[in-house]
């Protein structure tokens, strides 16, 4: 392989690492916003979840990545509701 093929391979490797990154990070301020508006919504007597709205989020999941976007998605409803599952350090 040429060493401009390597490095092309490499940059790549390395947009991938920042995507990553990017992702956690995007997961980790979702489950705060989720965390924070359901306590609000606690404090003023309304459901902490709503249905509809996690049935819309699902489909939407569903509609533009498959069968694992449904995955995906559950997976944040989750994290959304259990923000305990994520460790409090950064890596």
């Amino acid at each position: 392989m040429s060493p401009t093929a390597l490095l092309d391979l490499t940059r790549q490797d390395d947009r991938v690492c920042e995507l990553d990154s990017t992702i956690i990070d995007l997961v980790r301020r979702r489950t705060e916003l989720v965390t924070e508006l359901q306590q609000a919504k606690g404090r003023a007597g309304l459901p902490r979840t709503e249905l509809g709205q996690e049935t819309q989020m699902l489909n939407r999941y569903r509609s533009a990545l498959g069968a694992q976007g449904t995955t995906l998605a559950l997976l944040l409803l989750k994290l959304g509701s259990r923000p305990d599952l994520l460790p409090d350090g950064r890596s």
